[in-house]
């Protein structure tokens, strides 16, 4: 690619990145239905076709924002069960970085959760089958360490829903909790998550 045309990709790039960030905080502070593309613009302090160059209405930053966490949350997910650690190493893993995810982008993901109703059917199926394939990726780690006898708990989808609910509401009381630092905070969440499985913290 000549070096002008990288350049320009860098650029548009950059620019759909600060469209990006302004609509997640916008979102987040008004809600996906509260919030226009005029009000986008004027916060950047930009015009309407500069947006539209990039996305064309909200419907599409909205799925830009859920391709995005999707994407953050699964990828490392998969990474991580597909390697040769132990069920407990690959647990501690998968679950600090899921929680650091809430912490580190705790508007985007906060967007994530509360606007899925406004997404369009296929998105929301895409999204329903992507988070049963995660879950289904956790099933069959917390029963090979059931196996290993490293695990101990009853039913296995009611306890992957016990362990999601602290996992994944992280990213909702983190912002106003002052104090304890962000660190200590991902390594005593994820602690108590693997203690609901019987794995002792990992180091």
């Amino acid at each position: 690619m000549p070096k002008t045309a990288a350049m320009r990709d860098q650029v548009n790039k950059f620019k759909q990145e600060l469209i990006l960030s302004k609509a997640i905080d916008l979102f987040y502070e008004q809600g996906y239905t509260g919030t226009t593309m005029a009000q986008i613009a004027s916060e950047l302090g930009v015009t309407k076709p500069f947006l539209y160059q990039r996305y064309q209405s909200k419907e599409d930053l909205l799925e830009e924002m859920f391709t995005r966490t999707e994407a953050l949350s699964l990828a490392s997910a998969q990474a991580t069960i597909a390697s040769s650690d132990t069920p407990e190493r690959k647990l501690h893993k998968i679950v600090s970085q899921v929680v650091e995810l809430g912490i580190d982008n705790h508007r985007l993901v906060s967007v994530f959760y509360s606007e899925e109703r406004n997404l369009p059917p296929r998105k929301v199926a895409r999204s329903k089958k992507l988070r049963e394939q995660w879950q289904a990726s956790l099933e069959k780690l917390l029963e090979e360490g059931r196996r290993k006898k490293v695990f101990s708990f009853g039913d296995v989808k009611l306890t992957i829903h016990v362990m999601l609910g602290g996992i994944l509401w992280s990213y909702h009381w983190f912002p106003e909790y002052g104090v304890k630092s962000r660190d200590l905070v991902i390594r005593e969440v994820t602690n108590a998550v693997l203690a609901i499985v019987g794995c002792p913290p990992q180091e």
